[in-house]
């Protein structure tokens, strides 16, 4: 899997990033990358904020992580508790035990990730999961409507995160 950022961004490593993550081939299942797809496209990102296609990396990911200052995090996340196309705001720095429960099939890779950068301290110091429920999670690369109504609300969310850290990404004039 090729890893793909933003493309504004410069060679210097951002302070703050935005990771998607995610199997674009089962549905629903691909609404974290699917959420990200739709940042890099339609929004200018302010400068130190990177947005990356994670798809389903595990270790991959770890120089990427590494030493940030903010991780938001992008996913579909199973819960019985919630209804499908909803989501789950959880700062994984107020719960870094979160991701001993394995609630996406590829967490264990992003949950090993996590816990190297905790063992080497290059650890992000704010980690915020956005996680949307899925429908369906069905062989098909179409999101079900639930899930792009979650992909709304979990943006927005994430745009209240940046915008109390002074940050507004800017929408382009050509979508």
């Amino acid at each position: 899997m090729t890893l793909e950022g933003n493309s504004q961004q410069d060679t210097e490593q951002a302070n703050i990033l935005i990771l998607g993550i995610g199997n674009i081939l089962l549905s629903d299942e691909g609404a974290g990358v699917k959420a990200v797809w739709k940042l890099q496209r339609d929004y200018e990102m302010p400068p130190g904020v990177e947005v990356l296609d994670g798809g389903t990396s595990g270790m991959e990911l770890l120089s990427t992580i590494e030493s940030r200052v903010r991780l938001y995090i992008l996913d579909a996340i199973n819960s019985d508790e919630a209804e499908p196309g909803s989501v789950t705001r959880i700062d994984l720095s107020e719960e870094p035990g979160f991701f001993q429960n394995k609630v996406s099939p590829h967490q264990l890779g992003l949950s090993e990730v996590l816990a190297v950068t905790q063992l080497t301290g290059t650890q992000p110091e704010n980690i915020v999961l956005y996680g949307i429920r899925p429908f369906s999670l069905e062989t098909g690369t179409e999101l079900t409507p639930q899930a792009q109504k979650g992909i709304r609300t979990a943006l927005d969310l994430l745009f209240q995160d940046l915008g109390e850290l002074g940050l507004e990404p800017k929408q382009r004039n050509d979508t």
